[in-house]
């Protein structure tokens, strides 16, 4: 079994998320959004619950989805200038990956 899982992005993003402006017509509905947030709980609780150790290596922004999926990580290394952001509560959405809950772990 590997020993270690990182978790990185590219060219100054970890993971920024849906792009609400294209998805906001299907994320939006309850179908959609139940969709999207049973198929992300089933990824970040994967992820949580593996045997090895994990992290989020954040260099950039890690926004909505990227901020629920650095939370499922053992651990989390930012660059200095890196930011989380949590953009769905601005919303009215919940962190609804489970992130919230992971953060309060």
């Amino acid at each position: 079994p590997p020993t270690y899982l990182v978790l990185a992005g590219a060219n100054g993003t970890f993971c920024s998320g849906a792009d609400i402006g294209v998805a906001k017509d299907t994320l939006m509905t309850s179908a959609g959004g139940s969709a999207m947030a049973g198929l992300m709980n089933s990824v970040t609780d994967a992820i949580s619950s593996l045997r090895t150790v994990s992290f989020s290596a954040i260099d950039g922004a890690a926004y909505g989805g990227g901020a629920e999926l650095c939370t499922a990580t053992d651990f989390r290394c930012m660059r200095h200038d890196a930011k989380i952001r949590f953009v769905q509560c601005k919303m009215g959405v919940t962190t609804g990956w489970g992130g919230g809950r992971r953060l309060a772990e």
